[in-house]
C-alpha cells in the first residue's frame, strides 16, 4: 500500500489502520488458495473419487473449467458427480 500509486492506498498504508507488516504477495496468496481449494475438492468424498481413481488424469486440464467457470457451488456440484 505504502508504494501504490492510489493517493487514499499510501494514506492507508502509512497509517496504523492496517498492519501492513502481515502483507502478503498476491501472487503467493492466488497460489496457496488454489492449492488449498484443491485439496479441499480432493478430499469431499464425490468430487475427489475421479482423482482417487484413475491415476493417469492430467489435472491441470481437469481443473481449468472449474477454475474459468463462474458456477455456482450447487451447479459444481452436480456436475462433478454425473461427471464422475
Amino acid at each position: 500500500m505504502r508504494n501504490s500509486k492510489e493517493v487514499l492506498l499510501r494514506k492507508v498504508g502509512n497509517s496504523s489502520v492496517v498492519n501492513t507488516s502481515e502483507a502478503v504477495d498476491p501472487k503467493e496468496y492466488k497460489v496457496k488458495e488454489v492449492k488449498e481449494t484443491e485439496n479441499k475438492w480432493k478430499q469431499r468424498r464425490m468430487h475427489g473419487q475421479c482423482v482417487r481413481d484413475k491415476g493417469g488424469i492430467d489435472l491441470d486440464r481437469a481443473w481449468q473449467w472449474i477454475a474459468k467457470g463462474d458456477l455456482k457451488g450447487c451447479t459444481e456440484a452436480l456436475i462433478c458427480s454425473a461427471q464422475e
